[in-house]
């Protein structure tokens, strides 16, 4: 989030990067998802490192002193069987079953803006078990930031604000465990409305950005694909059918949280390996916007017809560019994802900034 001074003057361009802010941040690989995801090497191997010295407020809030912390390593996995050539990526749950996660998020931007990393835990429960799928909870716990990580004028403000952050998610997949949509939008859509209410808290905020903040983030379709993104990504690869040796091509489309046209791309989806050292199924997940109906599609949602764009956004949105990845690895005998890396970077010619986000199985 850039630091407070810096609302004064806000285009319409740059609300995407608080609409991204409020909603969780980097966007997903997934059915209907928005641009998303990149992985790094040392995700494969679920590398840890030792996180730096950490101070605890009255409030609860842990801000750590140095770099965040890597996700855990996963657990080992019940390796495939090679009885086919393609694998299916179904899940196994049980109602009552319970699945820890941790997710760890790292922040590169350009300019003066600090880097951020922030680590929150995650509890998924299956609360039913039919023919027409499954009902889960996913709610999220305490995050632990970076200290700079997020640039509010005052301790009490963050801790409220993370603690606003702290939402319960109820939604429903398909018998195959993809992802069909939130059953509590009202709840979600208060509690993450009330996160941004602190805004205006901010000095300098603009009443009509954050207006316009509210109008983007608390719609259904940012609520469903926006702020639980998270959940998105996770169940992307349930319901799938995957050739071994074969990368699956496709076009799709990924949601536009602005309202307007969603943006065309391709999907490229493709195992890596069918067992990596933990007999894990490694599995890479690409989309790629198309560059000109993207900027065309920016275009018409950010200026509608009777509004110009000045000469600053219209350079904005014409360099607007966004790579995008993911990588899973998945317990074919548990049916469970232990691990997802998602990276993504989008560019302007003014700025540049890289997010990434590990989602974890852990044993808390």
């Amino acid at each position: 989030m850039r630091k407070a001074q810096r609302y004064t003057s806000v285009s319409r361009l740059a609300l995407l990067v608080l609409v991204v802010a409020a909603c969780g941040s980097p966007a997903n690989v997934g059915p209907g998802a928005t641009a998303t995801s990149s992985p790094t090497s040392s995700s494969t191997t679920g590398s840890q490192t030792a996180a730096g010295s950490a101070t605890t407020s009255a409030t609860g809030v842990v801000t750590t002193q140095s770099p965040s912390t890597s996700a855990p390593a996963y657990s080992a996995c019940e390796p495939w069987q090679a009885d086919s050539d393609r694998i299916e990526f179904a899940p196994h749950w049980e109602p009552g079953e319970a699945i820890q996660l941790e997710r760890t998020e790292s922040r590169d931007r350009s300019g003066d803006s600090p880097d951020a990393g922030s680590s929150t835990s995650m509890d998924v429960t299956v609360l039913e078990s039919n023919s027409g799928g499954f009902v889960l909870s996913w709610e999220l716990g305490e995050t632990i930031v970076d200290a700079g990580a997020i640039s509010f004028p005052d301790e009490d403000l963050l801790a409220e604000f993370l603690e606003l952050a702290q939402i319960r998610f109820e939604y429903t997949t398909d018998p195959a465990g993809a992802y069909l949509g939130l059953r509590n939008l009202d709840e979600v859509r208060d509690r993450l409305g009330q996160a941004i209410d602190l805004l205006a808290e901010l000095p300098g905020m603009d009443p009509g950005v954050l207006e316009e903040t509210r109008a983007v983030a608390l719609s259904d379709q940012a609520l469903q694909a926006g702020a639980a993104q998270d959940i998105v990504v996770y169940h992307s690869l349930y319901g799938r059918s995957l050739d071994v040796a074969r990368p699956e091509v496709e076009a799709t489309l990924l949601t536009n949280l602005f309202g307007g046209e969603p943006f065309p791309a391709t999907k490229t989806t493709k195992v890596i390996t069918t067992r990596d050292n933990q007999g894990c199924v490694v599995v890479e997940v690409t989309e790629t916007p198309d560059p000109e109906r993207f900027v065309e599609i920016l275009f018409d949602t950010l200026f509608p017809v009777g509004s110009e764009p000045s000469a600053e956004d219209r350079a904005e949105v014409e360099s607007f560019q966004i790579v995008n990845k993911a990588l899973f690895v998945y317990d074919y005998g548990s049916g469970r994802i232990r691990h997802v890396t998602a990276e993504q970077t989008t560019s302007t010619v003014s700025a540049f900034r890289t997010d990434v986000v590990t989602i974890v199985e852990t044993n808390r």
